[in-house]
């Protein structure tokens, strides 16, 4: 399973023209590669592998369900969408984007811990477990 969804992410990254590496740190940091729910703030909850709710996901499409959301190629790839748009926002800054896409605002992007985690992950390369080939 966890091998399908690492697949799924690379084939997001490659789709909206991410770092694959950082996609996996970050899927990694967010769900250890568990296509889960979890309840987040009272309000929402955050789905599948990317760990996305779903007003975030509707600024992507409009349309989708959070049944929708547990498809694990759909919430790579609004994951990797998401991601993208926080790295434009934040002009390519990584930390910042990391920061953003965890906590809605990039305040303390510089001394972030979740931050230093998903880079983490990236050096450590924690997908190699599961998945052998070329990113």
């Amino acid at each position: 399973m966890k091998t399908t969804i690492i697949l799924a992410i690379i084939k997001a990254a490659k789709i909206v023209k991410i770092s694959p590496a950082l996609l996996l740190a970050l899927s990694f940091n967010e769900s250890s590669y568990k296509n889960v729910i979890h309840p987040d703030d009272g309000i929402h909850h955050s789905y599948g592998i990317m760990q996305i709710q779903l007003p975030t996901a509707r600024r992507f499409n409009k349309k989708i369900t959070s049944l929708e959301l547990m498809d694990i190629e759909t919430n790579a790839i609004l994951g990797a969408k998401y991601l993208k748009a926080q790295l434009k926002r934040y002009n390519g800054n990584i930390e910042c984007a990391l920061e953003a896409y965890n906590k809605g605002s990039a305040k303390y992007c510089e001394k972030a811990i979740y931050t230093k985690r998903v880079k983490s992950h990236m050096q450590h390369q924690v997908w190699r477990k599961w998945y052998k080939g070329k990113l």
